[in-house]
């Protein structure tokens, strides 16, 4: 970990992410003391049914018993880490490394840059989330999602020679899968079909509108018409029988 100071009583915090890292440089004056001064890091991270307490505090143990620190895993005090951390910033009690989030123009005066840093040039994603000249995310971990797994006997039996790469070429394999007695494609079943859906969709959707987030927070652009070419997609498969 690493500490800028800005004034009297400045905070090093981290930004961590599943797959980008951000290092907070001057995040508070509260009643914290510095980083590792006190031997204990304050890490604020989205603690879901699979990234527990468990998952955290395992995986910073190597580091706990590599530097004598102690890291201290928090849940955010909001709905998430994205709404807790500018409230924490505001009132002074901002964690020292915080995960999931991306830098942004209002959050990036708080951010390390890490350009400097030979361990963080390694790292994942690290010039993906550079801002400018300034790197401030590196990568700790990946989630896989957006695949689709092939049964490859039911390719080769009805004559696929290769997985699709377009969603045409998809949509003409279910239609081999199931002229070959195949239910082309089955789904998990209540929420997680959407869920699912979406995050096929998700790497499309990134290419056509990279700030497509952004654009629904302001208003420019509905969700709905973004997954609409996903969801008239997907309509389709069901009419033709491809779902299962």
């Amino acid at each position: 970990m690493t500490s800028t100071n800005r004034g009297s009583k400045a905070r090093g915090a981290a930004l961590a992410a599943v797959v980008p890292l951000l290092l907070v440089a001057a995040c508070s004056s509260g009643s914290g003391s510095a980083e590792g001064e006190d031997g204990e890091i304050r890490m604020m991270v989205n603690l879901t049914d699979n990234l527990n307490q468990a998952y955290w505090e395992k995986l910073v143990k190597p580091f706990e018993d590599e530097t004598g620190l102690k890291v201290k895993i928090e849940g955010p005090t909001g709905k998430s880490v994205a709404e807790s951390f500018p409230q924490q910033l505001a009132a002074g009690t901002a964690p020292d490394v915080i995960q999931s989030i991306f830098p942004d123009d209002d959050t990036a005066p708080e951010l390390i840059d890490l350009s400097g840093e030979a361990w963080a040039k390694g790292t994942p994603m690290f010039d993906e989330y550079a801002m400018g000249e300034a790197h401030y995310a590196v990568g700790v971990g990946t989630q896989t999602q957006s695949l689709v797994y092939y049964n490859k006997t039911a390719f080769e039996k009805a004559g696929i020679s290769k997985p699709p790469t377009t969603w045409d070429e998809l949509t003409k394999d279910l239609g081999d899968l199931k002229k070959a007695g195949y239910t082309p494609m089955q789904t998990a079943g209540d929420f997680q079909t959407g869920l699912q859906l979406q995050q096929i969709y998700h790497p499309t959707l990134n290419q056509l509108h990279p700030k497509w987030q952004t654009a629904v927070a302001d208003d420019k652009l509905s969700v709905g018409d973004a997954y609409e070419p996903a969801f008239q997609m997907y309509a389709d498969w069901i009419k033709a029988g491809y779902i299962g």
